[in-house]
């Protein structure tokens, strides 16, 4: 089984949405960057990762990583 590196993948991720990763983590709520960051969260998500987890990766608070998953179903 292949490793898996989450920064790494979120990088990859965030750079095939055409988005820089700083604007990925930032605060930035433009509909582009949010809908990046709502996939890359669900994806995550969906690997197994923890709400707490991924909120630590994307620097935002496990509740709004919560609510992000939740509006991608």
């Amino acid at each position: 089984m292949t490793p898996f590196f989450p920064r790494e993948f979120i990088a990859r991720r965030a750079a095939e949405h055409g988005i820089k990763l700083d604007q990925l983590l930032s605060g930035d709520r433009h509909m582009d960057i949010v809908m990046a960051r709502r996939d890359i969260a669900s994806e995550l998500r969906g690997r197994g990762m923890t709400y707490a987890r991924i909120g630590e990766l994307l620097n935002k608070h496990h509740s709004s990583i919560i609510h992000m998953v939740r509006r991608a179903v």
